[in-house]
C-alpha cells in the first residue's frame, strides 16, 4: 500500500505497521520498478534519466533495494 504527496511517495511497512517515505528520486525507482524487476535494466534506465555515473548509480541503487528488502517493502530475488 502506498500514497503519494506531492512529489513523494509514502509506503506502508505491514511488518511495522508504519510509513517509509521515499524522496523523489526513490519514487522514480519505485514507479520504474513496475516495469521491470531485472536490477540491470533499472540501472540502466536511471543512468540514462538521471545522467550519473553508471558504476555509482549501480552502487547506490543496490543499496536503496536492500533497504527496501530490509524493510520488507520489496522482495529481492
Amino acid at each position: 500500500m502506498s500514497t503519494r504527496v506531492d512529489s513523494d511517495i509514502y509506503l506502508l511497512n505491514p511488518m511495522r505497521d508504519q510509513y517509509t517515505g521515499l524522496d523523489e528520486i526513490g519514487r522514480r525507482i519505485w514507479d520504474l520498478l513496475e516495469a521491470t524487476s531485472r536490477v540491470d535494466e533499472l540501472c540502466d534506465w536511471v543512468s540514462q534519466e538521471y545522467r550519473g555515473d553508471p558504476q555509482r548509480i549501480t552502487t547506490d541503487l543496490i543499496e536503496f533495494l536492500n533497504e527496501l528488502d530490509t524493510e520488507g517493502l520489496l522482495e529481492v530475488q
